[in-house]
C-alpha cells in the first residue's frame, strides 16, 4: 500500500521548463501524500533546473528495523536516505554531477550498486565511495545519458545503453571483467525498420530479463524491441506495441 514517486522530467537533460518538485511517499489508500523530499535535499549546487530521474529502493538494508533505506539519481548527483518512512528524512550526497540511472548488482544484498550519467559508476561499499567503470570501452563524457540493466540470471552482467551528441544509440555489454559493443544503431539503423529521424537519443529505455540474460528489451521512440542474442546487430525484432516514448 506504500507508495514512493518522484516529479520531474527525467527523459530530459536538464531543461529549464523542467524542474523536478521532489519526492513523495503515501503510506496507505486512505492517507494523502507527503513530502519527503525536496529543492533544499536535492539541489544544494544552486541550479536553475533540476530532476530526479530515478528513485530505488533498498530491499535488504533496513536500518533500525523500522525505517528504509532509498537512493535518488538526478541531475545534481547521487542521493541516500536512511529514514525514508520518517516524516522528515535525511538525505546525503554521496556523488555529485549528473546522473541518469541507478541499479543493484544481483546477489550483493545491495553492497555493489551502479549507477550511470555522463558516465557509468560502481560502489562496492554501499554507495559510500564511487569509480568509473571505463576502461577503454563505452564513449566516455559525450554521452547525454546512459540506462543501464541487469539481470538476476547473471550476476556478472551489465548492459549499457549510451546516447550521445554524435551518435544515436549504441548497446554496450560488461561481462565482469570488459565491455564489448553489442548493437551500433549509426551503422546499424535498419535493425530499427526506421529512419534515423525516429531513434534520436531518445533510445533510452532498457529491460533485461531476469530469468534470462541475452534476452534484451529495448524502449526506442517509436515502438519497442526484442533480441534473443545479447543486443547484437542483426538480432532485433518488433515487439511492439507501436508506443511512441514507450517504458519498459
Amino acid at each position: 500500500d506504500r507508495w514512493f514517486i518522484s516529479t520531474g522530467d527525467g527523459d530530459n537533460d536538464v531543461k529549464a521548463y523542467s524542474t523536478s518538485d521532489g519526492v513523495w511517499r503515501r503510506d496507505n489508500p486512505a492517507s494523502g501524500w507527503l513530502h519527503i523530499g525536496n529543492v533544499y535535499d536535492f539541489n544544494a549546487v544552486g541550479a536553475a533546473s533540476w530532476q530526479i530521474k530515478k528513485l530505488l529502493i533498498d530491499p535488504f538494508n533496513f536500518p533500525g528495523g523500522n525505517n528504509l533505506t532509498m537512493y535518488v539519481a538526478s541531475s545534481t548527483g547521487l542521493y541516500r536516505t536512511d529514514n525514508a518512512l520518517n516524516s522528515v528524512p535525511t538525505w546525503t550526497l554521496l556523488e555529485s554531477g549528473f546522473f541518469y540511472d541507478i541499479e543493484f548488482k544481483p546477489g550483493t544484498n545491495g553492497q555493489t550498486i551502479y549507477a550511470s550519467g555522463r558516465d557509468i559508476f560502481v560502489s562496492d561499499d554501499y554507495g559510500a565511495t564511487w569509480s568509473s567503470m571505463n576502461s577503454g570501452g563505452y564513449p566516455n563524457g559525450v554521452n547525454y545519458r546512459i540506462a543501464i540493466e541487469v539481470s538476476p540470471n547473471d550476476p556478472s552482467c551489465l548492459y549499457a545503453l549510451c546516447a550521445g551528441p554524435t551518435y544515436l544509440s549504441d548497446l554496450w555489454k560488461y561481462d565482469g571483467s570488459a565491455w564489448a559493443l553489442e548493437s551500433n544503431i549509426v551503422s546499424n539503423w535498419n535493425d530499427w525498420a526506421y529512419s534515423s529521424s525516429f531513434l534520436q537519443n531518445h533510445v533510452q529505455s532498457l529491460c533485461v530479463s531476469p530469468t534470462n540474460a541475452s534476452i534484451v528489451f529495448l524502449g526506442n521512440y517509436y515502438p519497442i524491441w526484442k533480441s534473443t542474442n545479447n543486443g547484437s546487430s542483426g538480432s532485433w525484432s518488433n515487439y511492439g506495441p507501436d508506443q511512441y516514448h514507450a517504458d519498459i
